[in-house]
């Protein structure tokens, strides 16, 4: 009986050994390179940015490279004049001091140096005026220990009309705290419609992050196109949210650019609101 343990364990080893196969994946390097997009327009009157790179290899430990010598406009609809961005660093195309317009179309045109050429268009909506941001102090046990929180609260009348999206900026003493994918805030109207918020959570502070007696907070509103949305969750589902076992198959990020480029170029309108947020004492 020994002896057939033995030989089962050899004859498994060597199953095992010779169904072993090297296989060469095909990952992304510089003969299949695409472009990358990254940018948009608003209502606030300033230098918008476009920032131009192109994929890299997996295995690449470097920054992605950056698509320099291209000539960038962005269009108004039913403007005779495009907005001409100049190269202000290599892989970055800003415009002048310009703002957009609420109800207009923005189209993205870029040509690279050999000649292709990349387009994306995208609506300008309108977001509501914010009447008050609040804030309300909570604390919420965590394994018997307390964590505090801020919680910021909206008052705004949302618009009639299903179809508005909206993504939320938090700068602390000017510092933008939610400034990753991972930490964006976003709502759509989908069960708000035409309503008014009264006090709305948008957003949880940690008591840590606030170093000063009083901190000024702003809050950024932006009108975003669905698509914006979509495509951000689908970074998410490829990244920080894959690892699980009921993941479902990789699958390509959408993207609104032209011509097998990936990115998003989007537009937005803005409204913001600045508050001081008092620290409570916590003893």
């Amino acid at each position: 009986m020994k002896n057939s343990i033995y030989i089962i364990i050899i004859l498994v080893s060597f199953l095992t050994i010779s169904c072993s196969e090297k296989i060469d994946i095909e990952l992304n390097d510089d003969e299949n390179s695409r472009l990358v997009v990254e940018g948009n327009i608003t209502t606030q009157k300033t230098i918008h940015t476009i920032k131009l790179t192109r994929t890299t290899s997996y295995f690449a430990n470097q920054p992605a490279p950056v698509e320099t010598g291209a000539i960038v406009e962005i269009q108004e609809e039913g403007s005779p004049n495009a907005f001409v961005l100049n190269e202000a660093a290599p892989g970055i195309y800003q415009t002048d001091s310009v703002a957009g317009k609420v109800g207009k179309n923005y189209t993205l045109s870029i040509k690279q140096s050999n000649g292709d050429e990349f387009s994306a268009t995208t609506y300008l909506d309108t977001v509501p005026e914010m009447d008050l941001i609040d804030y309300e102090y909570k604390e919420f046990p965590y394994h018997g220990n307390p964590i505090a929180f801020y919680i910021l609260k909206l008052f705004a009348q949302e618009p009639e009309g299903k179809g508005n999206n909206y993504q939320f900026n938090i700068y602390l003493d000017g510092v933008w705290d939610n400034d990753t994918l991972r930490e964006a805030v976003y709502d759509t109207d989908e069960f708000m419609d035409g309503m008014y918020l009264p006090g709305v959570d948008i957003y949880y502070i940690e008591s840590d992050k606030l170093k000063k007696d009083t901190t000024k907070v702003r809050v950024d509103m932006l009108s975003i196109p669905y698509e914006l949305l979509e495509y951000n969750v689908a970074v998410m589902l490829e990244t920080d949210w894959r690892g699980s076992p009921f993941d479902g198959p990789p699958a390509n990020i959408p993207t609104n650019i032209s011509n097998g480029a990936l990115g998003f170029f989007s537009a937005s309108d803005i409204s913001s609101f600045e508050l001081n947020v008092i620290l409570v004492d916590e003893e």
